[in-house]
């Protein structure tokens, strides 16, 4: 760890002595690829997520959460540093985290928490930097068992798989949390799961239960598919919290769970990620459940993965940088104390691309948009592109009204305009292999 960082980490905990062992745990799970409209806590009748809908009813649901880009690597690098994905240099994934960059492992490490993780792809894996704070990092897999399989990159051997299921993720966290029996430190836990990422190929039984019929269009096929991975996951998650408690650790432990981005399922013309900022590739899923947290609580939102690093080490009682960082803790309202702003500003950064189409699709320079209220606002200026939704009246941003209402357009285009002059574009810490590049283009992570 680089000598500022240090301090600015020892700044944030104060120097404490390791915390007694009744602090509590903190799981969190991350899930790619998630949705928060095909879920059951969020209204979703065809979903068939029953341990998702109890951790909701355990503890908090957030109606409405944000994940700052549409893409693994930022999201999870804005996660973690409590930072907007471009200010510390991770605008796409395979750029490697800087070392600077203070991150939630670390700082609960140095404040006393034992830190580990099972990641399940390739864009978290430690070479990008996603390791840093934690004293154990599971990021091996098996290529037998992957669900996308690459065995050769241009005539040599590649002996790594590219992911892993969320049965095997769930193993290894089990066997991790197995591990800790005897120990009396507290933990932060950091369970990543990959499905239901694209190609959509849950075990049978799931694929079984969600087949649609001959005539069903391309959308509902996809959809399908799709909620397949969706059960599969949630039925793993729930062993997984099942082995949380069968360990004893259930009652001190703070579990959260969201996810890196959403879907596009062929709302707007895409079936995948990366290349929107509408709602469905970037509102996720967040339930919180621990202990002094209000149980069945509705927390309306807005928030964004941002406000998790203040929120989290405001539950664990450990002391905020000093530095300002652009989320906000709302660890008050979890507790059922006041409520989040409404009308609070929230900005999503698109990933960047060097090339400007990704099949039939423009992705020619930046695209950003700002939540405020009902509004929502894209700015793609490159392409001389804005639009303008009216979430409350139409959640699904079928009508643009960035020409009919003109005046609600230019104020937050002048709003977006000061974020971007106040939040500079870092540069990337280093270059990615030409191997590794590879792997990301033959999974669809276009450049």
């Amino acid at each position: 760890m680089p000598l500022a960082l240090a301090a600015w980490v020892l700044a944030a905990t104060g120097g404490c002595a390791a915390p007694e062992p009744t602090a509590p745990n903190l799981l969190l799970i991350v899930v790619d690829t998630l949705r928060a409209d095909h879920l059951a806590p969020y209204g979703y009748g065809a979903a068939e997520t029953p341990r998702l809908a109890r951790l909701a009813q355990e503890g908090a649901r957030v109606e409405t959460a944000y994940a700052p880009t549409a893409t693994t690597g930022p999201t999870h690098a804005g996660l973690f540093t409590g930072r907007f994905p471009r200010s510390v240099g991770v605008r796409r994934n395979a750029v490697p985290l800087a070392e600077d960059h203070a991150t939630l492992a670390e700082i609960l490490s140095a404040a006393g928490w034992d830190a580990a993780a099972v990641v399940s792809s390739f864009p978290l894996h430690r070479r990008f930097g996603f390791a840093q704070g934690f004293g154990a990092y599971d990021d091996e897999f098996d290529p037998k068992l992957a669900s996308v399989r690459h065995t050769r990159y241009a005539g040599h051997a590649v002996p790594e798989g590219f992911d892993r299921r969320a049965d095997a993720t769930t193993d290894r966290a089990l066997a991790w949390l197995a591990s800790r029996e005897r120990q009396r430190r507290p933990f932060f836990f950091f369970v990543h799961y990959f499905d239901p990422h694209e190609p959509y190929v849950a075990p049978m039984p799931y694929q079984r239960r969600f087949s649609v019929g001959a005539n069903a269009t391309l959308r509902e096929q996809a959809a399908a598919l799709y909620d397949a991975e969706v059960a599969f996951t949630d039925a793993e998650i729930g062993r997984l919290l099942d082995g949380l408690a069968a360990a004893g650790f259930a009652e001190n432990t703070f579990v959260v769970l969201t996810a890196d981005h959403g879907e596009g399922l062929f709302q707007h013309g895409h079936l995948f990620h990366d290349v929107h900022l509408y709602e469905e590739a970037v509102r996720v899923p967040l339930l919180l459940r621990g202990p002094g947290l209000a149980r069945g609580l509705l927390v309306e939102g807005p928030v964004t993965l941002l406000d998790l690093l203040p929120t989290l080490l405001d539950l664990l009682d450990v002391r905020q940088p000093a530095e300002a960082l652009p989320g906000r803790s709302f660890a008050a309202v979890l507790r059922g104390e006041g409520g989040i702003d409404a009308e609070r500003g929230i900005v999503l950064e698109r990933r960047e691309f060097s090339a400007e189409r990704v099949g039939k699709l423009s992705v020619k320079g930046e695209q950003l948009a700002l939540r405020r209220g009902r509004w929502k606002y894209i700015e793609t200026p490159e392409e001389q592109r804005r639009e303008l939704y009216d979430l409350y009246e139409d959640p699904g941003e079928r009508t643009d009204l960035h020409e009919s209402r003109p005046a609600v357009a230019r104020k937050l285009a002048e709003e977006l305009a000061r974020w971007r002059a106040a939040t500079p574009a870092a540069a990337a810490a280093g270059p990615v292999s030409p191997e590794d590049r590879k792997r990301l283009e033959a999974l669809g992570y276009a450049d």
